[in-house]
């Protein structure tokens, strides 16, 4: 029992870590969801009056968002 539970906690961290490393849209620090800064960052240029429309397109690597 105690192996399954060690093997199981490795294979989610594993994949934990995995995805850390992998370029992707920006999730929650809880991993809970998608985190709301693109839409947010998306709303505020199309507020300003000389924007017609904008798409923001952020990535997370890591630990660090980036713009591709």
């Amino acid at each position: 029992m105690i192996a399954l539970d060690i093997t199981h906690d490795g294979w989610k961290n594993l994949r934990a870590v995995i995805a850390d490393l992998l370029d992707r849209k920006p999730r929650l620090v809880d991993d809970r969801g998608w985190d709301p800064l693109p839409e947010t960052v998306e709303r505020a240029l199309e507020r300003l009056p000389w924007v017609q429309n904008a798409t923001v397109r952020l990535r997370e690597n890591g630990h660090v968002f980036s713009s591709p």
